[in-house]
């Protein structure tokens, strides 16, 4: 039963990698309208989440009891430092995908 309990985490962590490549790939022009656009059905899951997410931040922003500053904070970095960040967290993820990757691969090729 363990077994099949690594095997299945093993292979949901380069799935949810996979979606998270998918939002860092957004700093490349080339790959912007792949992760916008032309990955139906996830492109509609992706704009509701985000509307979502506009909405939680509207109401926190208006209603919540975290301090203002900390929302105005949230939005202010200036976008050299956003896209230094975004492709540091895409280097990190092409790791992580490589060695979940070659985990999957050794536990499978082993089993």
């Amino acid at each position: 039963m363990a077994v099949q309990i690594v095997t299945a985490c093993a292979g949901f962590l380069p799935a949810v990698l996979w979606m998270d490549l998918i939002f860092d790939t957004q700093i490349s022009r080339r790959a912007y309208s792949r992760a916008t656009t032309t990955s139906r059905p996830m492109s509609a899951l992706i704009a509701m989440v985000m509307g979502i997410l506009l909405v939680a931040l509207a109401v926190e922003a208006f209603l919540g009891s975290r301090p203002g500053w900390l929302m105005a904070v949230s939005r202010s970095w200036p976008a050299a430092e956003q896209t230094r960040l975004a492709r540091a967290i895409l280097r990190d993820h092409v790791v992580y995908l490589v060695g979940i990757g070659g985990f999957l691969v050794l536990w499978l090729a082993a089993g």
